[in-house]
């Protein structure tokens, strides 16, 4: 049986690139989300869905929040139900319950999971940070072409007032 490789790759554009850098955004009226890593499923084969974790240190897409001390947000993803390639070919991707996670500081691996297809209602630290991880799978069809996928994710945290 021949199998097919079809790179794929989810990239992340910046919440922030129509407001300013992240540090001028957080002292306005919404905290600032910076993409540090992009979610990357790396090679795919066709017919074999990938699952990438939130918890998977290199491959998990990884976002910092930055806004006032101790205050609560609410994160909402935009997320594809598709990559796209430059060909216009299309390959599923979906997201559930546990393919994002959130914490306070940095520990990735004690990341409280969620839902990333739901509003997330959390608090920012001491400090006034967060960080946010992204898996997800993709569903590449028994003859999906071979060729480099991509598509949008959006991060969104907004101030709740708590």
């Amino acid at each position: 049986m021949r199998e097919s490789r079809v790179p794929a790759f989810l990239g992340v554009f910046l919440l922030f690139c129509c407001f300013g850098t992240p540090e001028l955004q957080a002292q306005g009226g919404r905290p600032g989300v910076q993409p540090r890593r992009d979610l990357a499923f790396g090679d795919v084969f066709a017919g074999l869905p990938k699952t990438i974790s939130p918890l998977d240190p290199s491959n998990s897409g990884m976002y910092r929040i930055q806004g006032r001390r101790n205050t609560e947000i609410m994160l909402s993803f935009s997320l594809p139900i598709n990559l796209v390639s430059v060909q216009g070919q299309t390959l599923t991707v979906d997201f559930v319950f546990g393919d994002a996670g959130f914490s306070q500081d940095q520990d990735q691996a004690g990341a409280t999971p969620f839902d990333p297809n739901v509003p997330f209602t959390v608090r920012l630290n001491p400090d006034g940070r967060a960080y946010v991880w992204l898996g997800g799978t993709s569903r590449p069809t028994s003859g999906q072409q071979a060729s480099y996928y991509e598509a949008d994710v959006v991060l969104t945290a907004t101030y709740t007032g708590n």
